[in-house]
């Protein structure tokens, strides 16, 4: 029984945008709420009582346990535990197809809370498929939807879609909705710190843009919350953040230490795949910053490594082309450099935005050094008008 009143329990949390400490009381404390979602301890009525207030619904909507439920809801069930499921498991092209199956369920019972717990789980999927255009989509009809007209759950979907937006290269659009989603959180939530991760999303699409004094102002705060994380993949990819932004301001020292932290945070053998991400941005930033000591031919290297493991999609090998080619003509090879950028100029339209942008500017630059001067100088014009577009600002 507390294993079904739990998972009710933490859908309606989720589907409200909130955490355990913003429903916990003196009675009931989030350590406690944990437990009850996790089927380790049955509810008493006066706490489910409680419960049920705090997510403004009555106790009998809360605790559904008794209840035949109709053919719709045995599918958003079946549907949900799935697509969870699948998505722990990084199974994603799973998760998504779950996902949608429940919120299209959830929509037809009449359970607005659910549907926009499946569709964001769907989004965030899809992200991790690297369909970008097709999370932003769904972030837009959250967004649209009554449930995030107002409060935590508009802060949440502005998150997505800032994330979306970042991951087609679209930095102008990442950068409105993640301000967006930040300033919807503080005022849903006046007494409480804004959520970590779209202050990070916000410190991620500054730095993007290049307003990186703006980006660091940000680093602040978020390094604070980051102290008051466990250690984890949340805390891990804060200090990741905070590390990139240092180095892109060259300050190499700060990068070190915060890149050190998220290092110990991001275990491969926990997530070998977010672990890839931070070392593929790492590496990034500390070229873009001037950093050409071991450490970044290490970070490079850690990438190639971890995305030959996982396979990586067409467009992640293209990724690391173009960072393999930076580096290249950051150290003084721009011959071997611009081999590497001719193929990756040919499957640019693969890329988002700003990585084909950047890949043009780059390819410019090593043909002027080899002497090609007038195809550099249509190759930068044509960056030049891609840097714009995307809302950025060129990196060195």
């Amino acid at each position: 029984m507390g294993t079904e009143f739990g998972r009710q329990l933490q859908a309606q949390r989720n589907a409200r945008g909130l955490t355990r400490h913003d429903i916990a009381s003196a009675a009931c404390p989030a350590d406690y709420i944990a437990l009850i979602e996790e089927g380790r301890r049955e509810p008493t009525p006066e706490v489910i009582r409680e419960l049920a207030g705090r997510l403004q619904l009555t106790p009998a909507q809360l605790d559904a346990r008794d209840q035949t439920p109709s053919p719709e809801e045995a599918a958003y069930l079946l549907h949900s535990m799935a697509a969870r499921q699948s998505h722990d498991l990084r199974e994603y092209d799973s998760a998504a197809a779950h996902a949608a199956q429940a919120a299209h369920a959830a929509r037809e019972a009449g359970k607005k809370g659910a549907w926009w717990d499946m569709t964001s789980l769907h989004a965030e999927s899809l992200m991790k498929l690297r369909q970008f255009a097709k999370a932003a989509a769904l972030a837009r009809t959250l967004l649209a939807h009554p449930l995030g007209a107002a409060g935590p759950l508009t802060a949440r979907a502005h998150d997505l879609l800032a994330r979306s937006e970042r991951g087609r290269g679209r930095i102008g659009a990442a950068v409105e909705h993640a301000r967006e989603a930040v300033r919807a959180a503080a005022t849903a939530l006046p007494r409480t710190p804004v959520p970590l991760e779209p202050l990070r999303t916000l410190v991620e699409s500054l730095a993007d843009a290049g307003h990186l004094e703006e980006a660091w102002d940000y680093c602040g705060i978020l390094a604070d919350l980051a102290e008051d994380e466990p250690d984890g993949p949340l805390q891990g990819t804060a200090h990741a953040a905070i590390g990139n932004v240092a180095f892109l301001r060259g300050d190499h020292s700060g990068g070190a230490t915060r890149h050190a932290r998220a290092g110990r945070a991001l275990s491969p053998a926990n997530d070998i795949g977010l672990w890839a991400e931070f070392s593929k941005a790492a590496a990034s930033a500390r070229i873009t910053g001037g950093d050409l000591g071991p450490e970044t031919a290490n970070a490079l290297e850690r990438a190639e490594l971890a995305y030959s493991v996982i396979g990586g999609t067409r467009e992640d090998q293209i990724e690391l082309s173009l960072l393999r080619a930076r580096w290249l003509y950051a150290t003084g090879s721009p011959a071997q450099a611009l081999a590497l950028l001719r193929d990756v100029h040919a499957e640019k339209h693969l890329l988002a935005h700003h990585h084909a942008a950047h890949a043009s500017l780059l390819l410019g630059r090593a043909l002027g050094a080899a002497g090609q001067q007038e195809e550099a100088d249509r190759v930068l014009d044509a960056a030049a008008h891609q840097l714009a577009l995307a809302g950025i600002r060129p990196q060195t």
